[in-house]
């Protein structure tokens, strides 16, 4: 490898690019699972999205009491 070709030369750099690709589907798998694990532990998050989901009704609402359609 040199500094010109980063991933080497011929074949060479689809197989890096391919551990690269990997590593970092493997990554954001990972993140996902832990995120989805911690949020199955700890149920009052699925509280804050309720609340969030009806504030959003309500501005959405209002929204349309100020701006009527023509």
């Amino acid at each position: 490898m040199s500094a010109v070709c980063r991933y080497g030369y011929s074949k060479e750099r689809f197989v890096w690019s391919l551990i690269s690709a990997v590593g970092i589907f493997c990554l954001g798998s990972g993140a996902t699972i832990v995120h989805g694990v911690q949020n199955l532990w700890n149920p009052g998050v699925q509280l804050k999205l309720i609340f969030a989901a009806c504030s959003k009704l309500i501005l959405f609402t209002k929204k349309h009491e100020f701006y009527p359609k023509p």
